[in-house]
Formats: C-alpha cells, structure tokens, sequence
C-alpha cells in the first residue's frame, strides 16, 4: 500500500510539474514563429516551427495538442509565407486559451487583432508588431485581452 501511496505521488508530481513547463515552451516557439513572419522570414518561420513542434510532441497531453500540432506543421512543411501566416492565424486561435488559463507562464502576454486579417496573435510586448503584413502594415492592430502573471 505505501508503495502504491508513493507512486501515485511521485506520478502526481511529475505530471504537475510536467503541466508547469509546457505552457512557457508552447509560447517561447510561438513567439520565435512570430518574429520570423514579422520580418517575413519563411525559412526561419519553417526551421523555427520544426523546432517548436518537438517542444510540442513532448509536452504534457493537453486538449488542444493535436490541432496545434497539425497547424504548426503546416508551417514546417512550407517556405509560402501566405500559407504560414495563414497557419499562425489558426495557432493563434488555439493557443490563446491554453496560455490564458495556464497558471505557469510567469510574464505578461496579449492578445492582438489584426482588423485587415479579422485575426489574432499574442505578443510578449504591448507593442504592435503585426505578423500578418511584416513591414507592409507593422503597426496594424490592437490589444483585446491581457493574461498578467
């Protein structure tokens, strides 16, 4: 029985800690995607989303793990930095509840609106730096939620 007792409590602690590190990951990738499309960069946004993605593939099992892997895929998979920017929209979409409601991720992030793409991306910094139109429109948004730490 005791060691039934320890095991379930060392499982437990392994997957909470296990929880507190995926979501820091998820958004450290995230945020190195973004800055390659904001200098419209597609290689780096491909070679960096590949990297992402293995961060992806080993973090705890979360509800949205297997669409956030599909769309960071097609990432990966393309130098079209349309095509990318059009995947980054759907990560965006999918990320933004799991890193607003993980208690892990110790900084302040936003979420952003691009009106001319009617789509959203999260920032680290409350600045506007649009990943959807790189220089063409980098200023092109708004904040329409904060997560504080």
């Amino acid at each position: 029985m005791k060691t039934i007792i320890t095991v379930i409590t060392m499982m437990t602690l392994y997957m909470s800690a296990d929880a507190q590190q995926y979501p820091e990951g998820l958004v450290n990738g995230y945020l190195k995607v973004k800055d390659a499309l904001i200098i419209n960069d597609s290689k780096q946004a491909a070679a960096l989303s590949a990297s992402w993605l293995k961060t992806i593939e080993t973090a705890a099992t979360f509800k949205e793990k297997e669409g956030l892997t599909k769309s960071v895929m097609k990432i990966t998979n393309t130098n079209d930095i349309e095509t990318q920017r059009k995947a980054f929209a759907e990560i965006s979409l999918i990320l933004w509840p799991v890193v607003k409601n993980a208690h892990q991720d110790h900084r302040d992030l936003y979420y952003m609106y691009c009106p001319m793409k009617q789509t959203y991306w999260i920032s680290a910094e409350p600045e506007i730096r649009n990943p959807y139109y790189g220089a063409a429109m980098l200023t092109c948004g708004k904040i329409t939620d904060k997560k504080q730490h």
